[in-house]
């Protein structure tokens, strides 16, 4: 780990560059903070005395220390654990309540219940369009689709409880997924401005959502601390 916390430099993760530092590398301190555990707890890694961190502190501490997927599992195991494999998804997606894996239902909440489909709030600069693009997305699939129960049930569900979504409906909206700037509202690194792309198969039955902000700026910045400001409190 002292290995890899000396060869970068505070700038890399974000941070300011303290005034005079002794030696190259990040400090404990700051290694700490980016992972979400306590200072004692890194000495007692680095110096061998704790031998089992969790798989939730061994992960943070990867992407603190920018770790590449081989140093990553390398980590992994020298904490008795197994990697994580790459790209993988839940095996019992049943678990997961159906409104966080469901777009239109957080784009058009029922019964002022307000689902919320990503872990930190986001809004769009282009709101109606987005909406529009969601109630399109629902009348194609009801057309190569008839047949679908929890489709109908869904879209019975949203018109009755959902007055935005019923006046679209009605008005026969149709519009797309375009490019978009929406703001982030992360509750530890404050308001990060990205860019929204949208890929799309040729039948549109897949799209990946991609959020990016632009390079060398604060948003950029602010970005990467959110991917390891997540971590929940201090290991001791």
């Amino acid at each position: 780990m002292r290995a890899w916390r000396d060869r970068l430099t505070p700038a890399a993760v974000g941070l300011p560059q303290g005034g005079t530092r002794r030696a190259d590398g990040l400090r404990r301190e700051e290694v700490a903070a980016l992972a979400g555990i306590s200072v004692d707890y890194v000495v007692r890694l680095e110096q061998g005395r704790v031998t089992t961190p969790s798989a939730q502190v061994v992960a943070a501490l990867a992407r603190a220390l920018q770790l590449t997927h081989t140093e990553r599992d390398h980590l992994y195991r020298l904490a008795h654990l197994e990697p994580p494999a790459d790209g993988q998804i839940s095996r019992h997606p049943s678990s997961t309540p159906p409104a966080l894996r469901n777009f239109a239902r957080d784009t058009f909440p029922v019964d002022d219940h307000t689902p919320r489909l990503a872990q930190w709030p986001v809004t769009s600069d282009a709101g109606d369009a987005v909406e529009a693009a969601v109630v399109s997305d629902l009348r194609r699939a009801t057309g190569r689709f008839p047949g679908d129960r929890g489709l109908a049930r869904l879209i019975r569900d949203l018109t009755a409880g959902n007055e935005r979504f019923a006046q679209l409906w009605r008005a026969g909206a149709v519009g797309a997924h375009r490019e978009d700037h929406k703001i982030v509202a992360h509750p530890e690194v404050g308001p990060i401005e990205v860019d929204c792309d949208v890929m799309r198969d040729g039948d549109e039955d897949l799209k990946v959502v991609i959020l990016t902000a632009a390079p060398g700026t604060d948003d950029d910045t602010k970005m990467r601390l959110a991917l390891v400001a997540g971590v929940a409190g201090p290991a001791h």
